[in-house]
């Protein structure tokens, strides 16, 4: 089993990404919350069944449904922010020529600039 800790400096999807740990159990990937976000999320899915469904979800089946989200539908979540990050890095990779591109063999042409603005 091997774990990383994810730190990312935006937040995505109501989850502060810097607050969760991908698991890796062979080939499949498990998002675990830190426990104050897993009680936030918890509270917030009761709340969510409380305001808009027929019946109310008790705190051990938001716990259960929060795990199957996370463990279903998380990584699909993950991945694309993943490649949300990697377009927006490749534009900024691509724009650092603009930025710090220096014109080569320029001196001569410097040069002839201040011959002619003598007077």
């Amino acid at each position: 089993m091997r774990t990383e800790t994810v730190v990312h400096p935006e937040r995505r999807f109501g989850i502060r990404a810097d607050t969760f740990t991908r698991i890796y159990k062979g080939d499949s990937m498990t998002i675990e919350l830190s426990k104050e976000d897993r009680a936030q999320a918890v509270a917030s899915i009761e709340r969510y069944f409380q305001e808009n469904m027929e019946e109310r979800i008790g705190n051990v089946a938001a716990a259960g449904l929060l795990g199957y989200i996370l463990e279903e539908i998380g990584p699909s979540i993950y991945n694309k922010a993943v490649a949300d990050v990697q377009v927006r890095l490749q534009a900024r990779v691509s724009e650092i020529d603009f930025e710090i591109h220096e014109e080569e063999f320029s001196y001569w042409r410097r040069i002839a600039k201040q011959r002619k603005a003598k007077p």
